[in-house]
């Protein structure tokens, strides 16, 4: 009995000092750059979803013309998600209302992390990494008007001049015809 009780002691003894533990695939880092462009400037903000890596900066604030981008770097297999949108500011504009939803898919290829990138905007399906997310913001007090006929451009309206000098001349020729017919059968 007492050598069942000395194994049993050194084996639990034995099981607490070893290392069960179960560790995860050092895979290192995939990293995704999702890039933006405001017109007339403003700031982005992107909104991960639970569980989801926060990117190294949750707003871009961008001058018209100006690129950003949210880097997010992924140490682990799975599925993220994330919605960008346009936030407004104090300036006078129209803001583009557009939420573009991202889904991002991070699967172990070959022992490495490989990101699969899928934008949506509104029930629009991007497949692949778009060149960039656009905000486009006006100014509603820019007016637009259409463009206007060409001053330059005269044979047209030389054209219809010579017509509508012709007609005429022929409408009275006829009318003079006409009444000379009419005066001399009335005589």
């Amino acid at each position: 009995m007492r050598r069942i009780l000395t194994f049993c002691i050194v084996t639990i003894i034995a099981l607490c000092f070893s290392d069960f533990s179960a560790h995860a695939h050092d895979y290192g880092s995939a990293n995704v750059g999702i890039t933006v462009e405001i017109t007339l400037g403003g700031t982005a903000a992107i909104i991960p979803d639970v569980q989801s890596p926060v990117p190294d900066k949750t707003e871009l604030t961008l001058k018209d013309g100006e690129i950003g981008r949210f880097d997010i770097a992924f140490s682990s297999v799975g599925e993220y998600g994330y919605t960008v949108r346009n936030v407004p500011d104090d300036r006078d504009l129209k803001y583009d209302k557009t939420v573009y939803k991202i889904k991002i898919y991070v699967n172990d290829v070959d022992g490495k992390l490989e990101p699969t990138v899928i934008v949506y905007k509104g029930d629009y399906k991007y497949s692949g990494d778009p060149e960039r997310l656009l905000f486009v913001n006006t100014d509603p007090g820019e007016v637009k008007l259409p463009p206007g006929p060409k001053t330059e451009d005269n044979s047209r309206t030389t054209a219809a001049f010579l017509f509508a000098l012709l007609a005429s001349a022929g409408t009275l020729a006829i009318l003079a015809y006409l009444t000379g017919k009419h005066k001399r059968n009335n005589w």
